[in-house]
């Protein structure tokens, strides 16, 4: 056998390595984003500023605006309300740069007479003269600290344009973003991008389904409340469902809010089941059978589920159950 101490030094051979590993691919990364910053800070500031505004398109479509006027309206109060605060920044440096030199010049005074005292006894030449210097940079440099977006041509131009590039970003982010994302994430697979849940419940009076549920689809960004659906079964031995045909049609309760209607063709194949036995104090019983299942769409797509069934005492055990 290996003593502790070979076992020891081959984990941490193993741990190295792949900590050089991650160390030069975020070394490249942090590289990459550098060379490409004038797109790379762009995008991360319209993913953050895209999760500024969401609740306030939200709260647009809520009110009923199509989804491309709830778009502009809120990225046209972003731009004025980042508009307002550049304005008030810049004036704001522009306006207090005289107190500041004012003030360091107090200090540098308080600082040259607390210097020249016991216990230091510095030189006053030498004080004055690194005083000058850092009083005589400010002043040069006032129209660079105050005004570097005025005036500063090629930082105008690349602050220009990150913004011009943030904002467009910004733009299709939040009008197409769930759509933006599942394209981007489309190479994982389709079978989770699309959830389905659901209850339906038999009282036995015709004309009169109860049923209740949603469809979830992360390019509509929505839940989309199921409006409409049909369940059929095909009972196996024990009375267990053996194959399950589940139709559903969902929408939005405010179709002009931009939204689909959407319909789904479910082919449930169950394959484990975990059946329980509920008994009552008077003696009546239900199954419960609770199954793991496989899905499939009829445009192709497959995933994995569960399915509950509540089979009460029947008089007749070839009806079908009452899935709920």
């Amino acid at each position: 056998m290996r003593s502790h101490a070979a076992q020891t030094r081959e984990l941490g051979d193993g741990w190295s390595w792949r900590l050089l590993l991650v160390g030069l691919v975020l070394y490249l990364a942090f590289r990459v984003a550098s060379v490409l910053r004038l797109v790379v800070l762009p995008c991360v500031a319209a993913l953050l500023l895209t999760a500024l505004l969401h609740p306030l398109l939200s709260r647009f479509r809520r009110f009923g605006l199509p989804s491309l006027a709830a778009t502009w309206c809120t990225l046209l109060i972003a731009v004025a309300v980042l508009a307002g605060v550049g304005t008030l920044a810049v004036t704001r440096t522009t306006a207090d740069y005289p107190h500041l030199v004012n003030e360091l010049r107090h200090t540098v005074t308080q600082l040259q007479t607390s210097l020249a005292g016991p216990p230091f006894h510095v030189r006053h030449a030498g004080i004055q003269s690194l005083s000058d210097r850092a009083l005589k940079y400010l002043q040069q440099h006032q129209s660079l600290v105050a005004g570097t977006v005025v005036s500063g041509g090629k930082i105008f131009l690349e602050i220009l344009a990150g913004l011009v590039l943030m904002l467009f970003v910004t733009f299709f982010l939040l009008k197409d973003g769930e759509r933006i994302w599942a394209w981007l994430t489309g190479f994982l697979g389709p079978d989770s991008r699309t959830r389905v849940h659901l209850a339906d419940i038999r009282m036995g009076i015709p004309g009169m389904p109860v049923f209740f549920g949603y469809i979830q689809q992360p390019e509509h960004g929505l839940l989309l409340p199921a409006t409409a659906l049909s369940v059929t079964e095909d009972v196996g031995p024990h009375g267990f469902p053996s194959k399950v045909r589940i139709d559903i049609a969902g929408g939005d309760s405010n179709p002009e809010a931009g939204s689909d209607v959407m319909q789904i063709g479910l082919d449930v194949t169950p394959v484990a089941f975990g059946p329980v036995l509920l008994r009552n104090d008077d003696g009546r019983t239900s199954r419960f059978p609770r199954a793991m299942v496989t899905c499939r769409t009829d445009d192709g797509r497959t995933g994995a589920g569960w399915i509950e069934w509540n089979q009460p005492d029947q008089p007749d055990r070839s009806d079908a159950p009452s899935p709920t």
